[in-house]
């Protein structure tokens, strides 16, 4: 599976997508993309998986894991995490 996008974390990024994942504390679709943009981080020290590396070790559905780095292209990662949700 190509990528569609590249995702390049800064580590301030990092550590906040990686408490997110840590305390387990948030809906499970932002988790979810929050896991996705970790793997997917072509940054330094960042892991860069391809799409369907993701998919496989996440167990989650294609189009998820090519939308996550979509939502963060345009609307940095604190708005790519939670994309798609209504109001809280």
């Amino acid at each position: 599976m190509v990528k569609k996008y590249f995702v390049t974390l800064t580590e301030e990024e990092r550590q906040s997508l990686e408490r997110l994942v840590s305390s387990g504390k948030a809906a499970a679709r932002k988790l979810t993309h929050a896991r996705i943009l970790l793997k997917v981080d072509s940054g330094p020290g960042g892991p860069g998986w391809d799409d369907g590396e993701v998919c496989e070790a996440l167990e989650a559905p294609r189009r998820t894991v090519e939308r996550a780095p979509a939502a963060v292209r345009g609307s940095g990662v604190g708005g790519g995490v939670g994309a798609g949700q209504g109001p809280a």
